[in-house]
């Protein structure tokens, strides 16, 4: 992979700009994931709305789910990962820690707390034949719907930051930095980091397939590549600081993925090629040790450093600027990504009378659950703090 090295200042901060506006991309893929299976209900969530008798409907939001599952967060890790150097080298190891306890911690037991009891308040808004629940809503019930939710992400970055602590105090700040040539090839790391992230997920899927939750982690079955892809923002960040991605480049990693999907998602579903049944061949491809587990961890890891290395191509090419649409959604993405589950519950609640189908419906809640929770985002963290260097809100991640 060729890159090409600028001595710009300028050009190397407008850099930033382009992962602010793919780290907005990806927190709006997570509010349109979570809107996904309130009608597809393909995962357990806080409220989702019946009939699901409409197969072709279902297969859409499943589909839209596994590939949005395959690569989102492990983007998010990317991106917080390419922060963490030059957060850690310029605060110090006492206070890069404390303020991502403050900010990450903070969020997450805000979360447990307070949105996730009022967002599982959903359970008792959906017919008592679909939950079982008979007994009404009261405060006897708390303590259950205590819960992590989406904010298992804020937790993990807390061990992954602690990590990268206990790592760069270990080493020496000349052997971290250690210069790379400028011909070196990205193509070969990144193709050898594939394979091993597809090995060690295929292996943790054994006793931890996909859906199985622990400790209030959804998706551990995903750890091997949350956990290469938050190290490989770092050495990006250290190793290739004017990195540059060719249109080559994007094309090829696009092609990549497309490919994977075409022939590796099919074989995982069903065994045979271009025809994808989902039936039994769902749960063989989440794990357990089954060949089709394999395949599948071949493809949703492919799949998930093509499609991320075309968006970094992609935004760094077009959407390397700032805007002040570009501005707003960053510095209200992280709020976002805190208070949307609630917002959602209650939104998708209300629109439950309109007389369409639930593909109609989901692309409403859309259209209307976004904004809004940038606009509550954004009443929020000045109500909170009053200004825009709140500990708990800021953008940096």
């Amino acid at each position: 992979m060729k890159t090409s090295i600028s001595t710009d200042h300028e050009s190397q901060e407008k850099r930033l700009y382009f992962l602010d506006n793919l780290r907005s991309f990806f927190i709006i893929l997570v509010v349109l994931h979570h809107a996904a299976l309130v009608y597809g209900a393909f995962a357990p969530f806080y409220y989702v709305e019946p009939p699901f008798g409409e197969a072709l409907t279902y297969k859409l939001f499943l589909l839209f789910g596994l590939l949005n599952q395959a690569w989102f967060m492990g983007g998010l890790f990317f991106i917080a990962g390419y922060f963490t150097p030059a957060s850690f080298e310029r605060k110090g190891a006492f206070l890069f820690l404390k303020e991502r306890f403050v900010k990450l911690g903070g969020a997450a037991l805000v979360f447990y707390f307070i949105l996730n009891p009022i967002a599982a308040g959903g359970f008792w808004l959906m017919p008592q034949e679909l939950t079982g629940i008979t007994a009404p809503l009261s405060w006897k019930a708390y303590p259950e719907l205590l819960g992590l939710g989406p904010l298992w992400f804020a937790v993990l970055l807390i061990l992954f930051s602690i990590g990268y602590a206990i790592i760069a105090g270990a080493v020496k700040g000349t052997q971290l930095q250690a210069r790379v040539p400028k011909k070196q090839k990205l193509l070969p790391v990144i193709v050898s980091g594939v394979i091993g992230i597809a090995l060690l997920s295929y292996l943790i899927r054994i006793a931890l397939p996909i859906g199985k939750e622990i400790l209030g982690f959804p998706s551990l079955a995903y750890f091997p590549q949350y956990v290469v892809f938050y190290a490989a923002g770092i050495v990006v960040r250290k190793r290739y600081p004017e990195l540059r991605f060719t249109r080559v480049n994007g094309l090829a990693a696009a092609f990549t993925a497309v490919l994977a999907t075409l022939l590796l998602f099919p074989l995982a579903f069903s065994g045979n090629l271009f025809s994808l049944e989902l039936n039994e061949g769902i749960a063989l491809a989440m794990g357990g040790g089954h060949w089709r587990s394999a395949l599948y961890a071949a493809w949703d890891n492919t799949f998930a450093a093509g499609l991320l290395v075309f968006s970094l191509a992609f935004f760094q090419r077009a959407l390397n600027k700032r805007s002040r649409l570009g501005r707003l959604l960053a510095d209200e993405s992280f709020a976002v990504y805190i208070i949307h589950i609630p917002i959602m519950v209650y939104a998708a609640w209300l629109l439950r009378v309109l007389p369409v189908g639930n593909l109609a419906k989901f692309i409403l809640l859309s259209i209307v659950v976004v904004p809004l929770c940038f606009i509550i985002a954004a009443l929020v963290r000045r109500i909170v703090r009053g200004s825009d260097r709140s500990p708990v809100f800021r953008r940096e991640v």
